[in-house]
């Protein structure tokens, strides 16, 4: 019994905890206070609330091409944003710079 009740629980949770994680609340500017990024869906933008910048929405261009398969992915001085687009792709990684009190992007293309 408790061993279809432990199959049962990995079969239900598993895909939650295995979903992409489309917000991360981090310290990105190094003020010890969190920050948030997200992914908003409805707009096709990231979206980042810095506590540098009293909390003020700053928004990206619009990704013309945001697919289903988009996650973020927490790095140790900022963070990713995948946008898997059938076979292939693209990375943008992006870095908080406390000297220009701006982000650095690097873009990474990839193919599979």
């Amino acid at each position: 019994m408790k061993q279809l009740v432990l199959l049962l629980s990995l079969t239900f949770f598993c895909p939650l905890i295995a979903q992409s994680n489309r917000q991360i609340a981090k310290d990105f500017d190094g003020d010890k206070i969190k920050d948030t990024v997200y992914i908003d869906s409805d707009l096709d933008k990231l979206v980042c609330l810095l506590s540098s910048n009293n909390f003020k929405k700053i928004e990206s261009l619009k990704i013309r091409s945001l697919n289903f398969g988009n996650t973020l992915v927490e790095t140790k001085n900022g963070f990713q944003f995948w946008n898997d687009y059938g076979r292939s792709g693209w990375i943008n990684e992006f870095e908080y710079n406390a000297k220009e009190k701006n982000a650095a992007n690097k873009n990474i293309s990839y193919r599979l």
